[in-house]
């Protein structure tokens, strides 16, 4: 036998070892780290070899999201849950994006290695839309989560393939028809099935705040208040799935049918773990949305992963978790957060429509027609130059009679807003903030506030608008327009063309802390 290869070999394992556990040596005293290191000179270099391979540092939670294809933005949302993980220090996260047309060549043989990862985050929704996962995909997920993998269904994942039996037994609950069973929650908080073929297919009223109650108690939710204020959720109504092997955690009630459903979720599908939920709403150009933002969704979605990977559930529950009556929003890795800055910022630069567009809705989708780089809408009702944003007379030829222009971007939070305008006679316009009109008119002959004394007829006026908790204070000239106007927690900015002429400028906005 060698003794100084041997020696040679247990002095690099027993490197390794200290090197892997240094924060716990520094805790340690001498006499210690000289006793441990005595007993790895002595123990046999195979077995040390094993021992130290057993001995590892504290690794990060391997975290796997599959996008690429939904009717939400599946791009945004796929670099928002990666800022809000990676900023943690505790995950590793990769990316795999499915090619959305069988047709691509990458198609047949795209297929993550799963068993790479501790957790998987389905980002993907065909519900309406095409896209799918190869078989062989499919067969990979579903062996990893039966031995044992975590999966946390994000959003509108639970949408995706209703015809695929085993991905309906672990999400449990989703967007379904009513061939499948549902889950309603009772007056006094407990967990109620209605058959299949009772009630109505999955949907959902207005994403709105909702207060989320909790059903008992679970390591997700430990140390969290038992109800608390969820910004910008959707409450899904009747939500359908084989619900099997389901626990409830948690409730809110639908804004429209006063209705108590289920807003979180979990369900074991052989030896894995599987959590769903309708928290992390993203649509098509939102900017800075509010749900994923808010406070108690980042901090249950963390700790719902380490929960998943079964490693300890210790994530801190901060301190400004929201409580009842108010949310929290934090802010987003790489967002462009219109209003948390300090100073002054303006939507409309002066020269042209950048920045600006006209909104429709495809069912539950906003479209947007952008002017970028324009100086006039296509139907001429709107025109921007000269440091002055023009609302022109309405023009049959060109299109219809009422006409909103808005800002590409919405806004979120407390803030103070500022716009000067120009009337013509009995012009009749309107300011929308975060979708609620404030009349903006030629207002000593078109009202609503004609015993204003500060009014200009034909000349510049300024309009000065102060929101706190979604509650705005507004004035014309230093008069009282509206002392309580309820706007919602988030939306763009719009200007209305309805009748005559109307100039805006200076149009400015600024966060309020």
């Amino acid at each position: 036998m060698n003794i100084s290869l041997v020696l040679s070999q247990k002095l690099h394992i027993i490197s390794q070892f200290m090197l892997n556990n240094m924060l716990k040596f520094e805790a340690k005293s001498m006499r210690y780290l000289r006793y441990m290191v005595l007993i790895l000179l002595l123990t046999p270099t195979e077995n040390l070899c094993k021992a130290v391979e057993s001995v590892k540092p504290n690794t990060l939670i391997k975290v796997l999201i599959v996008d690429g294809f939904s009717n939400h933005d599946w791009v945004h949302t796929t670099k928002l849950i990666c800022g809000i993980l990676e900023k943690t220090g505790r995950f590793s996260v990769d990316v795999a994006t499915c090619p959305a047309n069988a047709n691509d060549p990458a198609f047949a043989t795209f297929c993550p290695k799963f068993s790479n990862y501790d957790v998987i985050i389905p980002n993907c929704n065909n519900l309406g839309n095409k896209g799918e996962w190869p078989v062989a995909m499919r067969k990979d997920f579903v062996k990893f989560v039966r031995k044992g993998g975590g999966v946390y269904i994000f959003h509108s994942a639970n949408n995706s393939f209703a015809d695929w039996d085993d991905y309906n037994q672990i999400i449990g609950l989703g967007w379904r028809d009513t061939k499948f069973p549902s889950i309603m929650i009772g007056s006094d908080g407990s967990v109620q099935r209605i058959p299949a073929g009772e009630g109505k297919s999955t949907s959902h009223g207005q994403r709105t705040d909702r207060v989320v109650h909790r059903i008992g108690n679970d390591p997700i939710h430990d140390g969290m208040p038992k109800t608390w204020m969820a910004a910008m959720i959707e409450v899904y109504t009747y939500p359908r799935g084989p619900a099997n092997k389901i626990n409830v955690l948690s409730w809110a009630e639908d804004p429209d049918a006063k209705k108590n459903w289920p807003v979180e979720w979990t369900v074991t599908y052989g030896k894995g773990r599987v959590y769903n939920s309708t928290f992390g709403h993203v649509w098509a150009k939102e900017i800075n949305p509010a749900g994923m933002r808010c406070a108690g969704f980042q901090t249950i979605m963390i700790r719902t992963l380490q929960w998943l990977a079964k490693r300890p559930v210790d994530f801190p529950i901060p301190a400004d978790f929201p409580g009842e009556t108010k949310t929290k929003l934090y802010s987003l890795a790489g967002e462009n957060i219109a209003l948390l800055t300090a100073d002054f910022t303006s939507p409309f630069n002066g020269k042209d429509l950048t920045g600006w567009c006209y909104r429709s809705k495809k069912g539950e989708e906003t479209l947007f027609e952008t002017f970028d780089g324009k100086n006039e809408s296509k139907d001429g009702r709107f025109t921007g130059r000269d440091g002055v944003l023009t609302v022109n007379p309405w023009d049959e030829a060109k299109g219809p009679h009422f006409a909103t222009v808005w800002t590409t971007l919405d806004y979120q939070g407390d803030f103070s807003f500022t716009i000067e305008f120009r009337a013509g006679v009995n012009a009749d316009s309107g300011i929308f903030l975060r979708g609620t009109q404030l009349q903006c008119r030629d207002y000593l002959v078109a009202g609503p506030y004609k015993s204003l004394k500060n009014y200009k007829p034909q000349d510049w006026n300024k309009i000065e608008v102060v929101v706190k908790d979604n509650i705005a204070y507004c004035t014309c000239n230093g008069e009282i327009l509206e002392e309580a106007l309820k706007i919602p927690v988030t939306g763009p900015f719009g200007l209305e063309a309805d009748r005559g002429q109307m100039e805006y400028r200076n149009i400015l906005i600024k966060a309020l802390k």
